[in-house]
């Protein structure tokens, strides 16, 4: 689903309206295409990227607050969200110092969205100052490879 922001609530779905034709076949297969057709343009327009986000151990209020802000700060450099995934709190790998405060364990956070590749680094300068990230690292996410020609062709 893609969100969009409103001044007056924090995440608002984006409703776009669309009418079938009848010589369109079944609903259901011009909705599929629909939604293919929309990633297309945003995939050619912005391209698709996740922040990995590692904050550091709070509270829920606190981590709740951390992650509005990063997806504020996302909406207001105009990139599209898609997806939040929590993944949890666990041990760092090693410990990580941020801000002069040694870190054992932090929340990690996987936020998927569409953005113009310009405004990354001021969000990653932006995120790296945020005294409650511990570590933000941008990947772009890349179309999946078709598995039916990975070989060359067959015989």
């Amino acid at each position: 689903m893609l969100y969009t922001s409103s001044p007056k609530t924090f995440l608002v779905p984006r409703v776009i309206t669309w009418s079938f034709s009848e010589q369109a076949g079944s609903d259901t297969d011009a909705v599929l295409d629909f939604k293919a057709c929309i990633e297309d343009l945003f995939a050619a327009a912005m391209p698709r990227y996740e922040l990995a986000l590692i904050l550091k151990s709070m509270q829920r209020p606190e981590t709740a607050a951390a992650l509005r802000r990063t997806i504020e700060t996302l909406m207001e450099r105009g990139a599209v969200v898609r997806d939040l995934e929590n993944l949890g709190e666990r041990l760092l790998p090693y410990t990580m110092t941020k801000h002069n405060q040694n870190h054992k364990q932090g929340s990690y956070f996987l936020i998927d969205f569409y953005s113009a590749p310009i405004i990354l680094t001021g969000l990653l300068n932006h995120l790296h100052r945020d005294v409650d990230v511990v570590r933000p690292t941008v990947l772009r996410k890349d179309a999946p490879v078709s598995s039916t020609n990975c070989c060359g062709p067959r015989e």
